[in-house]
């Protein structure tokens, strides 16, 4: 079977590829699988499973974000949290 005709192995797939460059929010990822044609619950189950697996956390995300702007922005803690809102 491939990827095309089972939605939530495509929907996997797509989530994959899009988290190898870089890590992602749960709603970038949650966007680009929409932006792909992903149905809402199929996208909900692949974000969920890939939470369970912990190659989604948002919470280390903002994190590690943070602390990437900091470094080579030089923003301040007021200024970031600004833009994670």
């Amino acid at each position: 079977m491939d990827d095309s005709s089972n939605p939530y192995s495509l929907a996997q797939t797509i989530a994959l590829v899009a988290l190898a460059p870089r890590a992602k929010s749960k709603g970038e990822l949650f966007a680009h699988l929409k932006k792909r044609g992903i149905a809402d619950d199929i996208a909900n189950a692949v974000l969920y499973r890939l939470q369970e697996q912990g190659l989604v956390n948002d919470e280390e995300f903002a994190r590690a974000w943070i602390e990437s702007r900091q470094r080579t922005k030089k923003l301040s803690k007021r200024v970031i949290a600004s833009e994670l809102r």
